[in-house]
C-alpha cells in the first residue's frame, strides 16, 4: 500500500494469508457517501477494487 498514496488516504489494509493477498476497506465516516443510508460512497468502492487489483498485480510479480 506505501506505492499507492490514495490507499493510504482511504485506510486500505492489505496482508498475505495462505500465499494469498486479502484487501480489507475499514470503514470510516469520511467514506460515507450517504450519510442518511449510511453507505460508503459509490467511488469509493470502485476505487477499492481498482485499488485490490493492482495490489494483486504487484503482489504477483514481486513488486
Amino acid at each position: 500500500m506505501a506505492k499507492m498514496p490514495y490507499a493510504h488516504f482511504l485506510g486500505m489494509k492489505a496482508q498475505i494469508e495462505s500465499g494469498q493477498l486479502l484487501t480489507y476497506l475499514p470503514t470510516q465516516e469520511k467514506l460515507t457517501g450517504n450519510p442518511n443510508l449510511p453507505a460508503l460512497h459509490g467511488g469509493v468502492i470502485g476505487s477499492f477494487l481498482e485499488l485490490t487489483a493492482l495490489s494483486e498485480g504487484l503482489f504477483r510479480t514481486g513488486e
